[in-house]
């Protein structure tokens, strides 16, 4: 994995005004979990339900971060695709946090890998559990 990627977690922050920046924008973003995305998204919908605030996590298989990553998958004869990071990373939950697996939603497709959970307390459990997989090591050992 690169090593200009700083492997420290980065500190959860949110902002104090967090509604009022989802009611204007629609959404918020935190590019400090580079090369994952955290997103918060206001006023979804699923299965019927309004969701008032979603937490996003977002991989782009193709990012030059995941390649070792991706060489490892595919000598398996597995894909590197987004489907294929939400089975890796839903494994990984399931050792590390297995509670929040039923709170899970995919939302992945070929070019991009799409988590997103209901409460921020999962969200952050979320984003913990994805961003020490990737940066403890576990991960090419893993792949």
């Amino acid at each position: 994995m690169p090593q200009d990627h700083v492997k420290t977690l980065p500190a959860w922050l949110m902002p104090g005004n967090l509604a009022e920046i989802i009611e204007e924008d629609g959404e918020w973003e935190d590019p400090s979990w580079d090369p994952l995305l955290l997103t918060v998204v206001g006023d979804t919908r699923h299965e019927g339900r309004l969701i008032k605030k979603a937490w996003q996590l977002t991989l782009w298989p193709g990012d030059a971060f995941f390649e070792p990553l991706n060489a490892a998958l595919k000598a398996r004869g597995g894909k590197a695709d987004g489907p294929a990071w939400f089975d890796l990373l839903h494994a990984e939950i399931a050792r590390r946090a297995p509670a929040l697996l039923p709170k899970l939603h995919d939302d992945s497709d070929a070019a991009t890998c799409v988590i997103w959970v209901e409460s921020e307390a999962d969200g952050k459990a979320l984003m913990e559990t994805a961003w020490a997989y990737l940066h403890e090591g576990t991960a090419e050992r893993d792949t």
